[in-house]
């Protein structure tokens, strides 16, 4: 897993998502990663907590920072700059 967690700072927006900074162990380099706001919903919803996107980041963050990191070593390309996890990635949790 090249990517680890930056610190623990991340930003949170309604209606867009959670954006947190990851750096590359191979080459040091900072990569910015988005939880999709749909996606955290949609998690919520599989757990019967409605559309609460905020207790599936708290819930999920670690695992939602191994998908991205994931994401990045199968070379998925960023998405205005950013390695997207999705409602697809959150699914199966």
């Amino acid at each position: 897993m090249p990517l680890r967690r930056n610190d623990d700072i991340c930003d949170l927006q309604n209606l867009v998502g959670v954006t947190i900074a990851m750096i590359d162990a191979k080459t040091q380099r900072r990569v910015l990663c988005r939880v999709t706001f749909e996606a955290l919903c949609d998690r919520a919803q599989i757990d019967n907590r409605g559309n609460d996107w905020m207790w599936a980041w708290q819930t999920y963050m670690r695992a939602i920072e191994n998908i991205a990191s994931r994401n990045f070593d199968a070379g998925r390309m960023p998405v205005d700059g950013r390695i997207i996890v999705n409602t697809l990635d959150l699914r199966n949790l």
